[in-house]
């Protein structure tokens, strides 16, 4: 990807992110685009919390609660389509 098409690509994201957070009264979010060689693009959006005391940056940490669900089924359906595991 050029890096005007990656820099495109960022606004329109960032653009959505700050939608997303007001239409669903998310008071804080952290993204980060990373390739093989590393991070490409990180930010922080909002507050940790909804006094607005501290800002979220690319180092903030979220307990991530149920998501992890989501992650470990998607690491499951990677394994399995690579082969490395079988349902038999």
């Amino acid at each position: 990807m050029s890096k005007e098409n990656l820099d495109d690509l960022i606004i329109e994201i960032r653009n959505d992110i700050i939608t997303g957070m007001k239409d669903h009264s998310i008071p804080g979010f952290s993204i980060a685009i990373v390739d093989k060689d590393g991070i490409i693009w990180s930010e922080g959006f909002g507050f940790t919390d909804e006094s607005k005391t501290t800002k979220v940056t690319p180092d903030t940490l979220f307990m991530i609660g149920s998501l992890s669900k989501a992650y470990n089924v998607m690491g499951f359906l990677r394994a399995m389509q690579n082969g490395k595991i079988h349902l038999d």
